[in-house]
């Protein structure tokens, strides 16, 4: 009897070695997994980080243009103002 239960817990010892194992396996596979998914999930924030960056410069760049086109419009309306005003100064004399 004494050799019969020594059997079964040598069994079930096996059986939990194995199923000890093979979890150990599925948490070795799960943080493989999780690694590599954060690995790309950080290349893809250092992309975006770059195209905002990139967003940002243009942004700037366009920003400028307008105040650039407006002063430029701001001198061209003075201009067509003056000039508007001597051709009616013309014409009513």
């Amino acid at each position: 009897m004494t050799l019969l239960v020594h059997d079964n817990i040598d069994a079930a010892g096996d059986r939990l070695q194995k199923a000890l194992d093979q979890l150990q396996k599925t948490i070795d596979g799960l943080l493989n997994k999780v690694d590599r998914e954060l690995s790309g999930s950080v290349g893809e924030l250092d992309a975006l980080r770059g195209e905002r960056e990139q967003v940002g410069a243009a942004l700037a760049e366009l920003g400028q243009k307008y105040e650039d086109l407006r002063a430029v419009a701001k001198v061209v309306s003075g201009r067509l103002k003056d000039a508007s005003t001597k051709v009616s100064t013309l014409l009513s004399e």
